[in-house]
């Protein structure tokens, strides 16, 4: 398994580090969420729905998943992008919300435990591979 700190390149230590933040933002809208069923937010002015920051979350959410996307990191489970894009429905209750988001908190455990290792995608020399060369002696 890799990690962030014993990742073979920069690429998949990047791909690593953007995987923990789309972590943390499913995370973080469960937890809001959950604030959401314990002081539910005011009515918006058309009594559709609430101010909910839920929303919010979800929509950096997906931006996240399309930086980690260009980044060329591994496919993710289908429920991670309709969790993003789906629950940000007016009418979507919070708890459906923290029930989806320990679901999806599951499928990316097992994304971050089977990451893949694989070689610097981007075909671009990268700083520690140049330390590496570098210190070894070998030409670069």
């Amino acid at each position: 398994m890799n990690t962030i700190l014993t990742a073979p390149d920069d690429a998949t230590r990047t791909q690593l580090l953007m995987l923990a933040e789309i972590i943390k933002l499913v995370s973080r809208a469960g937890d809001l969420a959950r604030l959401d069923i314990a002081n539910p937010p005011p009515a918006t002015a058309h009594g559709i729905g609430t101010w909910t920051r839920v929303t919010g979350a979800l929509v950096e959410l997906e931006a996240m998943i399309a930086v980690y996307r260009q980044l060329g990191g591994p496919d993710l489970p289908a429920n991670v992008e309709s969790f993003a894009r789906d629950l940000r429905r007016m009418d979507t209750k919070p708890a459906q919300v923290v029930g989806e988001s320990v679901s999806v908190l599951g499928q990316l455990q097992n994304v971050a435990e089977n990451f893949p290792a694989r070689a610097n995608k981007l075909g671009m020399a990268t700083v520690s591979g140049q330390t590496r060369r570098a210190a070894s002696g070998a030409p670069g």
